[in-house]
């Protein structure tokens, strides 16, 4: 299990820790009374209205590793910045993709399913039931 952690955390570059470190002294200059990079309050990460703190990432961080049954103490030092890295740009992501989701205007979403809907039991033989087909494949309407 540990392996798999390793491998998938030694895929992100230099870049990535980089860049942690770029966002964790810009975070410091923008935000001058907390300057302990351990500070729980301490902002790694911000954009428009929303903040990333040390404990949302830390907290963030240890989650990923309960649910690989793992403790921080047993990742290797030198991999922990990777570890960071990896989980704030997943944080980040999250966040952007959320911010860009509220912000569609979805129409007649149900409108467009039920007409999707048809079309597709118009394309099924005569005879033939859909919810049976959709079952035979691992599937089912909702």
């Amino acid at each position: 299990m540990a392996s798999f952690l390793f491998r998938r955390l030694r895929a992100h570059s230099f870049t990535s820790a980089a860049l942690f470190l770029a966002v964790a002294l810009l975070a410091t200059g923008c935000h001058p009374r907390v300057k302990d990079p351990k500070d729980p309050k301490f902002i790694v990460a911000e954009k428009g209205t929303w903040t990333i703190t040390r404990g949302d990432l830390d907290k963030e961080i240890n989650s990923y590793l309960a649910q690989r049954k793992m403790t921080l103490d047993k990742v290797p030092p030198a991999v922990v910045p990777q570890l960071e890295t990896f989980m704030l740009d997943n944080m980040v992501l999250k966040k952007l993709m959320l911010d860009k989701a509220a912000a569609m205007q979805l129409k007649d979403v149900d409108k467009d399913e039920a007409a999707q809907l048809e079309s597709i039991k118009s394309r099924i033989p005569p005879g033939t039931d859909l919810v049976v087909e959709l079952k035979s494949v691992g599937m089912t309407l909702p």
